[in-house]
C-alpha cells in the first residue's frame, strides 16, 4: 500500500513537472511595424501580457499585408498575431487570410466600439488621429479650429499641405464642406474632391510622408496642414512652431489578427485579450503618444487627468472626432484612388 502511495505521488509529481515544462514553453510570435513603435508596444503591452499569462512573446516585423499573404499561401505560417491597418485587415479577411476570432476568448473586445461605417470590431491596439495643425506665429490668438477654417482662405490666408492619399483627406474635405459626422459615409467622393479643388491654389504640397509633413511646418513652408496627433505632439515638444486641435479630428486604429494556420491560434486570442485589458491599455501613454482603444483604460485611475486631456481617445476628445470608416475604404479605395490621382495632377 505504501509502495502504491509512493508510486502515485511520484507519477503526480512527474506529471506536474511535465505540465510546468510545457506551460513554460508556451509562446506566441507577435508581428508589428518595428522601430520605436514596436519598442514602445513591447514595454506597454507585450511584456505585461507575457508576465500575466506566464508565456514568452517572440517578435518579428513586417512591411505590409503582402508579408502575411506570403506566409499563409505558402502553408507555413509561423506568425501568431499580426498588426496591420484596419482596412488592410478587412481586405485580408475577404481573401480568407485570417483565422476567425472566438470572442469568448477575447471578452475585453466587448468594451470596444465600431468604426465610422458601423462595421466590425475595433481590435486596436491603439488609436491615432489625423488632426488640423498650424503655425501659431502665423495665426496668433485666432487660429483655425476646424476643417471649415482650413478651407476658408480669406479668413485664414496661408499655404496649406495635405497628405498625398485619399483616406482621411476626403473625410476632412466633407467635414469642411459642412457634412455632419453621422452623414459622412458612404463618402460623396465627387463633392470631397471638388472641395479640395476649390482651394488648390493654396495647397502648396501634397506630401508623401509624415516626416516630410513635420519638416514643412518646421521650415515654415506651410502655415497649416493635416498631421497625425503623435507627430504634431512630438514636433511641439521638440520646439517646433506648431499647435493642433482634436476638433474635427479623424481617428483610426490598427487591428490585431491571426494568420490562417498560425501555430498557436487559441493562445494568440488570449494574448490579444490581454493587449485589450484596461490595465495594460492604460500603460500606453507612458511609452508613446497614442490613445488606448479600450475606454475603460480611462476609468481605473492609472491615467491622470492632465495626460487624458492630451490623448485622442479620452472621452472628451474622442467625442469631437470622426471615427474613420475602414470598412468603406476596404471596399472602395482602389476605385477612389484613380479619381484622387487625377485631381492631384490637375
Amino acid at each position: 500500500m505504501k509502495f502504491r502511495t509512493r508510486l502515485l505521488a511520484a507519477v503526480l509529481a512527474a506529471a506536474a513537472t511535465f505540465a510546468s515544462a510545457v506551460y513554460a514553453q508556451d509562446s506566441v510570435t507577435v508581428v508589428s511595424f518595428g522601430g520605436d513603435y514596436q519598442a514602445a508596444e513591447r514595454q506597454a503591452m507585450y511584456n505585461p501580457a507575457a508576465k500575466k499569462l506566464g508565456i514568452t512573446i517572440n517578435e518579428d516585423s513586417l512591411t505590409g499585408i503582402a508579408d502575411v499573404r506570403l506566409q499563409v499561401q505558402s502553408g507555413r505560417a509561423n506568425w501568431d498575431i499580426v498588426e496591420l491597418g484596419r482596412q488592410y485587415c478587412m481586405s485580408a479577411e475577404a481573401d480568407k487570410l485570417f483565422e476567425p476570432l472566438d470572442f469568448k476568448l477575447i471578452p475585453n473586445a466587448a468594451d470596444l466600439g465600431k468604426d465610422g461605417s458601423g462595421e466590425r470590431w475595433v481590435l486596436g491596439p491603439v488609436y491615432y488621429s489625423y488632426v488640423l495643425a498650424w503655425n501659431p506665429k502665423k495665426y496668433g490668438d485666432h487660429p483655425p479650429q476646424n476643417w471649415a477654417d482650413f478651407f476658408d482662405t480669406k479668413k485664414f490666408p496661408g499655404k496649406r499641405a495635405l497628405y498625398a492619399q485619399p483616406r482621411f483627406m476626403l473625410e476632412l474635405a466633407l467635414l469642411g464642406d459642412g457634412v455632419a459626422r453621422k452623414d459622412i459615409y458612404p463618402l460623396d467622393v465627387t463633392r470631397a474632391l471638388n472641395k479640395i479643388r476649390s482651394i488648390k491654389d493654396s495647397i502648396s504640397v501634397f506630401y508623401t510622408s509624415l516626416g516630410q509633413a513635420v519638416q514643412l511646418i518646421k521650415d515654415g513652408e506651410v502655415d497649416m496642414l493635416v498631421l497625425t496627433d503623435g507627430r504634431a505632439d512630438a514636433a511641439k515638444a521638440d520646439g517646433a512652431n506648431i499647435d493642433f486641435t482634436y476638433n474635427d479630428g479623424i481617428i483610426d486604429g490598427g487591428c490585431l489578427a491571426i494568420p490562417k494556420g498560425a501555430p498557436h491560434k487559441e493562445l494568440a486570442m488570449k494574448v490579444i485579450n490581454e493587449f485589450l485589458d484596461p490595465d495594460i491599455q492604460s500603460n500606453i501613454p507612458k511609452f508613446f503618444h497614442y490613445g488606448p482603444v479600450n475606454p475603460k483604460a480611462f476609468e481605473n485611475g492609472r491615467i491622470s487627468a492632465d495626460v487624458a486631456a492630451s490623448l485622442n481617445s479620452s472621452p472628451a476628445n474622442i467625442s469631437r472626432q470622426l471615427v474613420l470608416g475602414s470598412a468603406w475604404w476596404a471596399a472602395n479605395e482602389s476605385k477612389v484612388q484613380l479619381d484622387w490621382d487625377a485631381m492631384v495632377q490637375e
